[in-house]
């Protein structure tokens, strides 16, 4: 049976691909471009007010404040355990 690939070369190719590609952006600088283009999606008010809202339930749940992160919530949200 010529001219057939078996599904562990089909992965391999796929891996060594990753990789390559992995190595050539790290080589040609794009991965700091990728981090700072996820840095800006990460301090998105959307993403952070749903952070700050995770981290004042489990206050809450918690029973304890200090575990609320007020410094960088502080600005989007304000917890207390009361509500």
């Amino acid at each position: 049976m010529k001219g057939q690939i078996s599904i562990n070369t089909i992965i391999a190719l796929i891996i060594a691909l990753s990789v390559l590609v992995g190595i050539m952006l790290f080589f040609s600088g794009r991965f700091a471009d990728i981090s700072e283009d996820v840095s800006d999606i990460q301090s998105s008010t959307d993403t952070n007010y749903a952070s700050c809202v995770l981290s004042c339930n489990s206050a809450k749940a918690a029973g304890n404040l200090d575990l609320f992160d007020s410094e960088s919530c502080s600005e989007v949200l304000s917890c207390d355990l009361e509500s």
